[in-house]
């Protein structure tokens, strides 16, 4: 575990379509004979009435399918991305999410991650530039949308303005579940909401008596096992399977001479498991640079 890149991180921010197409209920020109049952004439009125009351929901449902596009978006090249010739800011970016909006810096490899909520071994393919060019996004809801919403968002944004096309596959690698440990979780409740960024800042003198630095959020578990999972604090995608809810302060100084998961389980009463598991893999067939606007 490469301990000194890690003090050199310092940031972290932290699938809806439309049902299936209403079908027609019923053939024109059919005729009913005069000996029709009194049931089937009632089957056949309830599905008038289902046709009918489907056909008054179908603006209802459209206008919910199109809420997983931004009222607004603004994307634009960021010329200090290391493809655009600057000096280059946080590997991959970061991206920043408040309620109704989400806007910061990163690579298109990075937009991918979050939208999808995948780390960055479960993407492949995709030309070089995906990793290399940054862009500044701003992205407004028309809405208050949480942040699994505007990630619904994000890829309506990829389809339609860096023509993204992916397909899914599933494939065994190696993981770390994360599971509460025998003595149960020493978690410290934090304010509901009151998330803060993930930070790793290396320590006055650092190398003095082991210190190395300090890592310190507010952050829901969930949050936590995604941003282990970009590493490279660890080498392989981290699956929460501790079942835990809520927001809870993280902090602790981190030592040179010992596994950093080990530190973590140790202190929050966690525990990391080495073991091999399915996981959902996302393959880029095609994307574009986007104009810029």
């Amino acid at each position: 575990m490469r301990q000194k890149e890690l003090l050199a991180l310092g940031i972290f921010d932290s699938r809806s379509r439309l049902g299936d197409r209403l079908e027609l209920l019923l053939r024109r020109g059919r005729t009913f004979s005069p000996r029709v049952s009194g049931s089937r004439m009632a089957l056949t009125v309830a599905a008038l009435l289902g046709f009918l009351i489907g056909s008054s929901l179908t603006p209802r449902l459209l206008a919910f399918a199109q809420q997983s596009s931004f009222d607004a978006v603004s994307i634009k090249p960021n010329d200090r991305s290391p493809g655009g010739g600057g000096k280059a800011g946080p590997p991959g970016g970061i991206l920043r999410y408040r309620p109704g909006s989400v806007a910061g810096t990163a690579s298109a490899k990075r937009i991918v991650q979050e939208a999808y909520r995948l780390t960055d071994s479960q993407i492949s393919g995709g030309p070089a530039w995906t990793d290399d060019d940054q862009f500044d996004i701003d992205g407004k809801a028309a809405t208050a949308a949480d942040k699994a919403g505007l990630q619904g968002m994000l890829q309506t944004m990829l389809a339609e303005r860096f023509k993204l096309t992916v397909r899914h596959e599933t494939k065994e690698m190696p993981v770390y579940v994360l599971t509460v440990a025998k003595n149960g979780p020493k978690l410290i409740d934090a304010t509901p909401g009151d998330e803060s960024p993930i930070r790793i800042t290396a320590a006055q003198g650092a190398g003095k008596e082991g210190l190395a630095g300090y890592f310190s959020t507010r952050a829901s578990i969930q949050d936590l096992a995604a941003f282990l999972s970009r590493g490279p604090l660890v080498d392989r995608p981290v699956l929460d399977k501790t079942g835990l809810q809520g927001f809870f302060l993280f902090a602790m100084a981190i030592r040179a001479d010992e596994d950093f998961l080990t530190q973590l389980g140790d202190q929050f009463g966690l525990r990391f498991e080495a073991q091999k598991a399915p996981v959902d893999t996302l393959i880029i067939d095609h994307i574009e640079k986007p104009d810029p606007n």
